[in-house]
């Protein structure tokens, strides 16, 4: 029996909410119903949001501040929302992987130790060039680019919490393995 090909919008929703094997009827339903009370909270918070936007507006409130604060509790609903939803997969398992054998354990660590390695990588990229840009535009020192691009500290730095991100990745992903 030839296995069917799942199409672009499963593959985003397995991705997105991190599950890995089949997307069942059972596993739809629950990944919805996350959806959905993940979008009520987010409408709920937008049109607050939108609503302060406006008195801010029409108060005296500096411009930068407000657009600060704006980004910063945009951030936080996000880290919210996604905790929610990791959360709530995690407590129903959709999230745990299953191995039927030692020889798939054993691939399915192979993979694992790939991604693990690719999700550093970018993790260093992303992170170093958002460092990047913000000590290009705030550059109290006065150092030239070269010196921004090729800091030993900070590439030290942000090089340590890449190989964190991706030992704490594998050892939490290895633990939802299923024998």
């Amino acid at each position: 029996m030839k296995k069917q090909k799942e199409s672009f919008y499963v593959k985003f929703i397995k991705y997105l909410y991190n599950i890995n094997d089949n997307f069942d009827e059972y596993k739809r339903s629950e990944v919805n119903r996350i959806g959905n009370n993940a979008f009520m909270f987010l409408i709920v918070y937008f049109w607050l949001e939108t609503m302060s936007f406006v008195v801010l507006v029409f108060s005296s409130f500096d411009l930068t501040d407000m657009l600060s604060i704006i980004f910063f509790s945009n951030a936080l609903i996000l880290f919210i929302i996604m905790s929610y939803i990791s959360f709530s997969i995690y407590k129903l398992k959709l999230d745990h992987i299953d191995a039927y054998d030692d020889m798939d354990y054993h691939l399915k660590l192979k993979k694992l130790k790939r991604k693990s390695i690719f999700m550093s990588l970018i993790f260093f990229i992303i992170e170093r060039l958002s460092t990047f840009y913000l000590d290009y535009s705030y550059n109290t020192d006065n150092l030239s680019l070269i010196q921004l691009i090729f800091s030993p500290r900070a590439n030290i730095n942000w090089f340590i919490g890449a190989v964190s991100v991706g030992f704490i990745y594998y050892f939490r992903t290895k633990s939802k393995i299923n024998k």
